[in-house]
């Protein structure tokens, strides 16, 4: 997970992973662990690199590339905010994969089981993390067309093509 954790739908999503779909995924992968990425977390989200050996929490990290470098996925249960979400573009973009609540997906418009899988329950979001976790191709497939989806459709080059079309008719449509 990634996220700074002066953001409430942050903290919430890390308690919810933590307690709610880390169980099961670890009963499936024993061998799997769970990085906390983030700067400011809370007392209780520290807790947890103390509770259970499996779970580590780095707090801030200098360059967020190499933790998605190091990553098999992302699990990102959002369940409340607004706004782009920075960490599964990142991800995406990074070829890590991303296992996500329909709200983690909100605007981006990219497709359920090609680019990431979109779950909303505890039971789903841990299924589609052990699925992953089990099968490198999969990750690899997945972790490529996510890349091909962030580049084609959120590139600088993209943005400022669209920005421009944008500018040009209304300054076509403005009369004074």
């Amino acid at each position: 997970f990634v996220g700074t954790f002066h953001w409430l739908p942050n903290v919430e999503a890390v308690e919810f992973l933590v307690e709610k779909v880390w169980p099961l995924v670890k009963q499936a992968v024993p061998k799997a662990r769970l990085r906390i990425v983030g700067s400011s977390p809370t007392k209780k989200i520290i807790s947890y690199g103390s509770i259970d050996e499996s779970i580590e929490i780095t707090g801030r990290v200098a360059d967020i590339r190499h933790e998605y470098a190091r990553a098999n996925l992302l699990i990102a249960p959002v369940f409340s905010g607004k706004g782009t979400r920075y960490k599964v573009l990142e991800a995406m973009v990074s070829q890590t994969p991303v296992v996500g609540t329909t709200i983690a997906f909100e605007g981006i418009k990219a497709e359920p089981n090609l680019h990431y899988f979109e779950a909303d329950t505890a039971n789903e979001l841990a299924a589609a993390a052990i699925k992953l976790l089990q099968n490198p191709q999969l990750q690899t497939k997945m972790g490529r067309a996510s890349k091909e989806f962030v580049e084609k459709h959120f590139s600088w080059e993209n943005i400022a093509s669209s920005l421009l079309k944008v500018y040009e008719e209304t300054a076509t449509s403005t009369t004074i």
